[in-house]
């Protein structure tokens, strides 16, 4: 974690020792003009220190920084048939771009092994938006109407036959039905919102294998707009207490920031809003918050990996 120390206050630093003649005012002043050219420098070193950090991920022909949510490390290359696997429990509209694991979980996946994944975040974009710079002014406008629709639509996801489409890409990869079942879709509403960023909870149920139990998930998502470019950023983690929670959402809104910080909007692109693309906010809105609510469900993509019979059985801490 980046620690930035503060200056001194200037009636500590000795730049103005007592006795001086320097007025008030002007000692007011000089701390502002301080503060002024500091806090700019502080943005940028940290900026600078995310973005060195940073994955460059592909979005169409455009490329951005994506740092890794704090304590976890990207799969796409090390794992990648398990991101093939987990695709396949969302729509055809959605694009799995990364799932990010706890390093003892990357290494198990890298070596075919199953891994607990009691928390991990995707990275997810709408495959329509894919690389297509989208108005930072549209995106504002209808955030509004994104909170009041999320949970309306997570109630008319089609569970079943995500799961069931899921399920069949799964075997197709492993060789066995995992017989992922999702139940009890509920969105616990919104709990941030920002110029660029909508962020939301939401819960489920899931059962594997054919288990008459299985777990809870807590599912936090952030619907941003980066740089222009719209995508999906999820967490998950199984639902034990409100503290799951509180962890889900914290980690998700953390991580958005990084996101945000290192990627600044491109004002040349922003000047040039009005031809990003031959569709309009309003054709890509609905799409967009589907793309997002079945996000939501794929806290289950280690069963696609896991096989019935190696010990591991569905979902044991």
């Amino acid at each position: 974690m980046l620690t930035v120390a503060m200056p001194p206050h200037p009636s500590q630093s000795g730049l103005h020792p007592k006795g001086s003649d320097m007025s008030a005012t002007t000692r007011l002043a000089t701390r502002f003009r301080m503060r002024f050219v500091y806090y700019p420098i502080v943005f940028t070193a940290l900026s600078m220190s995310i973005s060195a950090q940073a994955q460059t991920v592909a979005f169409g022909s455009r490329n951005l920084n994506m740092p890794a949510p704090e304590g976890f490390v990207a799969i796409s290359k090390t794992a990648p048939r398990f991101l093939e696997a987990s695709e396949g429990y969302l729509s055809p509209g959605t694009r799995l771009v990364e799932s990010y694991v706890a390093a003892d979980d990357a290494k198990a996946l890298a070596a075919g092994q199953s891994a607990g994944l009691a928390r991990y975040f995707q990275l997810q974009t709408a495959r329509k938006a894919d690389g297509v710079p989208l108005s930072a002014d549209d995106f504002r406008a209808a955030s509004t109407e994104i909170e009041a629709k999320i949970g309306k639509v997570l109630s008319e996801v089609d569970v079943g036959r995500l799961s069931e489409t899921g399920n069949a890409q799964a075997k197709k990869l492993t060789a066995t039905d995992p017989q992922v079942a999702i139940s009890g879709v509920e969105s616990l509403g919104a709990f941030r919102h920002e110029p660029w960023g909508v962020f939301f909870t939401a819960k489920s149920h899931v059962a594997v294998g054919g288990a008459s139990e299985g777990s809870d998930l807590i599912c936090a998502g952030a619907l941003v707009l980066i740089n222009h470019q719209l995508m999906y950023l999820n967490g998950y983690a199984r639902m034990h207490s409100a503290e799951d929670r509180r962890w889900v959402e914290q980690s998700v809104s953390a991580w958005a920031d990084m996101v945000h910080a290192a990627n600044p909007d491109d004002l040349a692109l922003a000047a040039r809003r009005r031809s990003f693309g031959s569709f309009s906010w309003k054709e890509l809105r609905d799409t967009t918050l589907v793309g997002a609510a079945l996000g939501l469900l794929v806290g289950i993509v280690i069963a696609a990996l896991r096989k019935r019979g190696d010990g591991a059985g569905p979902d044991r801490d």
